[in-house]
């Protein structure tokens, strides 16, 4: 009986865990997008993620990391859930 509560304590510990982690993935990052004279310079937060061309799931748009007086350049992203 003692070995099945030291699983079970180890079985729900490892779940809490891991679902702290999967909570803390769906977190917003921070990109800046064109405004109307396409300077890259209006902040916003969304669920995107820079990722790599040869994903499945991944799509370009004009976003970026920094504020820059010209336009914004090409990312490769994908939504992070």
């Amino acid at each position: 009986m003692k070995k099945a509560k030291i699983i079970l304590t180890v079985t729900i510990l490892l779940a809490t865990i891991g679902g702290a982690i999967a909570f803390k993935t769906r977190q917003m990052f921070p990109y800046y997008k064109n405004d109307n004279s396409f300077r890259c310079t209006v902040p916003i937060k969304t669920l995107l993620t820079t990722t790599i061309a040869s994903d499945p799931s991944a799509f370009t748009t004009r976003l970026s990391i920094f504020s820059t007086s010209g336009s914004c350049s090409v990312l490769t992203v994908k939504t992070s859930f």
